[in-house]
C-alpha cells in the first residue's frame, strides 16, 4: 500500500488518525494523477504547436491546473491538520510505565532445537536482569521467545516464572500453548502476561494466522502441502483480544503480522488498551527490506489509535514507536541487545478507532459508482451522433 512509503513524514501521515493509512494513499495517488498531466503537458508542448489546440482524449490546460490546485490544497490540508494534530497529541501526554525490549538474536536454524533451550533460557534471563536493573516495570520478549509448550514444560515454566518475581517486573513472552481435550490437542501461537510475583495474568492467542505458515487454508484440499513444506503448523485463531493489564494500564498484544492489518489491530484500544506491544520473529527474513517495512507499518498502528507501540523481535528490528508515529530507540538487526525507555500515553481516542475505515469503504463506493456512469457514457454520447 502506497501510504506506508510515507511512514517517516510525520505531518502527512497524521491524517491517519481519521482516514486510516488509506487516506494517506489516497493523498499520494490523487498527487500524482494531477502532476502527471501536466508534466507530460509542458515536456510534449513543442510537439503539439503543429497540433490541432485540442486533442481529443487529453485535458485541457485549464482541467491540468484545476486538478493540480485540487492536489496541492489535499496536501496543504494534510499537512496542516498533521501539524495542528502533533501539537495537540503532544500535548496531550502523560508519563507511562519504563519498558524493557528484550532482543535475543536467536538463530531460526537451533531457535527450535531442544538441546538449544538451556541457552536460550539463560540469555533471555541475563538480558531480562540487565533490562529490570535499568528499571523497566515491563519487560517484553519476543514471539515464540519460550522455544516450548509453556503450560506443559514445568522445569522451564518455573524458571521463567521465578525470573518475574526475582526481578518483581510484568513479563509478556511468546510461546505456543496447547488446549487438551481435544480429539487432536489444539496448538495457539500465544503471548503470556506474567504478573510481578509470578503468575500468570493474562494469556492472548494469535488471532489473525499466517497461511502456509501456521495453518494450510483448505486443509482437507491442501493437506499435502504439509509434506512439502518444512516448518508448517498446525496452529488454531484466537477468540479476539484479551486486555491486560500493567499497573493500571490497559495493553494490547498483536503476534508478528497481526501488526500489518489496521481491522485486527483496531479491536485493541476497542477493548481499551493505550498501549500495543507487538512480538515478532523476523529471523525468517534474513537481512533484507522485509524487517524494515514490517517494522514502518507498525508506525501507522501508533498514529491511527494515538497509542504508543512497543516493539520486540527476536532478530530487529526492535523499538519504540510513540503516539504521533515518531521513532524512538531501535535495534538493528541480527543483534543481541535490549533497549530500556520510558513510554508516554495519549487519553485521545480517535475518529479512526470509532468509525475504522469509512474512509476507505466511501472511497470504493464512489469508485464503483464512477465506473457504473463511465460505462453508460459512450451509450449515451453514440446516440447523439
Amino acid at each position: 500500500m502506497f501510504g506506508y512509503s510515507q511512514y517517516r513524514q510525520l505531518p502527512l501521515i497524521q491524517i491517519a488518525d481519521v482516514t486510516g493509512v488509506y487516506g494517506v494513499s489516497f493523498v499520494l495517488v490523487m498527487v500524482n494523477a494531477a502532476v502527471i498531466p501536466v508534466i507530460d503537458g509542458f515536456l510534449t508542448g513543442a510537439a503539439k504547436d503543429h497540433a490541432p489546440s485540442i486533442q481529443p482524449g487529453r485535458p485541457g490546460l485549464v482541467a491540468r491546473l484545476l486538478s493540480l490546485v485540487i492536489a496541492l490544497a489535499l496536501v496543504t490540508g494534510a499537512l496542516g491538520y498533521g501539524r495542528w494534530r502533533m501539537a495537540a497529541v503532544t500535548a496531550s501526554l502523560t508519563p507511562g510505565p519504563r519498558v524493557g525490549l528484550i532482543q535475543g538474536n536467536i538463530a531460526q536454524e537451533i531457535k527450535w532445537d531442544p538441546a538449544m533451550r538451556q541457552m536460550t533460557l539463560e540469555r533471555y534471563e541475563r538480558l531480562t536482569r540487565e533490562t529490570a536493573a535499568q528499571g523497566a516495570e515491563l519487560i517484553v520478549w519476543p514471539e515464540a521467545s519460550a522455544p516450548f509448550i509453556f503450560e506443559d514444560e514445568p522445569d522451564y515454566q518455573r524458571a521463567i516464572r521465578s525470573l518475574a518475581a526475582e526481578t518483581h517486573r510484568y513479563l509478556l513472552l511468546g510461546s505456543p500453548a496447547i488446549a487438551h481435550g481435544h480429539t487432536v490437542p489444539a496448538l495457539f501461537n500465544s503471548a503470556y502476561l506474567l504478573n510481578p510475583d509470578g503468575t500468570t495474568q493474562a494469556r492472548y492467542d494469535k488471532l489473525h494466522l499466517v497461511p502456509f505458515g501456521e495453518y494450510v487454508p483448505l486443509g482437507p484440499l491442501l493437506g499435502f502441502v504439509n509434506k512439502l513444506v518444512d516448518g508448517i503448523g498446525d496452529f488454531l485463531p484466537g477468540r479476539g483480544p484479551v486486555p491486560m493489564d500493567i499497573a493500571g494500564r490497559q495493553l494490547g498484544v498483536a503476534i508478528c503480522f497481526e501488526i500489518i492489518f489496521p481491522e485486527v489491530v483496531r479491536q485493541l484500544p476497542q477493548h481499551g488498551a493505550r498501549i500495543i506491544a507487538t512480538i515478532t520473529n523476523d529471523a525468517w527474513f534474513g537481512r533484507s527490506a522485509a524487517p524494515l517495512q514490517h517494522f514502518s507499518m507498525a508506525v501507522f498502528r501508533a498514529v491511527e489509535h494515538r497509542t504508543p507501540v512497543i516493539r520486540a523481535a527476536n532478530t530487529g528490528i526492535s523499538g519504540f514507536i510513540d503516539a504521533t508515529g515518531r521513532i524512538g530507540l531501535t535495534s538493528p538487526l541480527f543483534v543481541e541487545t535490549a533497549l530500556v525507555d520510558g513510554i508516554q500515553l495519549s487519553p485521545i481516542r480517535t475518529f479512526y478507532t470509532r468509525a475504522g475505515d469509512i474512509f476507505a469503504t466511501g472511497c470504493g463506493i464512489l469508485v464503483a459508482a464512477l465506473i457504473l456512469i463511465g460505462r453508460r457514457q459512450p451509450h449515451s454520447t453514440a446516440r447523439h451522433r
